[in-house]
């Protein structure tokens, strides 16, 4: 299972210990500061198994992204779990 995750502690730990709680055996779980780093990397090695991202890390650009990847024929079915503080209609 390939994770991609723009997450920040402790979400990202949460996340860790979720995958490891369920028994999931060889998970690669891709970590990264920003949502366009993400979707760079989506872009250049592929599609994950599923995205987790904050919608409200500094630097990120959010809903934006998640537009972007809606767009992408090879993404559209991306499994997204978003996180976020604030109300949002996706």
């Amino acid at each position: 299972m390939k994770i991609v995750a723009v997450l920040q502690d402790p979400e990202l730990e949460w996340l860790k210990i979720g995958v490891r709680d369920m028994g999931i055996r060889s998970v690669s779980i891709r970590e990264f500061l920003t949502d366009l780093e993400a979707l760079q990397t989506v872009y250049m090695e592929g599609r994950p198994d599923f995205l987790v991202m904050d919608l409200d890390l500094p630097g990120g650009i959010g809903l934006e992204t998640v537009r972007a990847i809606r767009q992408q024929q090879e993404l559209a079915h991306l499994p997204l779990i978003l996180l976020s503080n604030k109300d949002y209609a996706v």
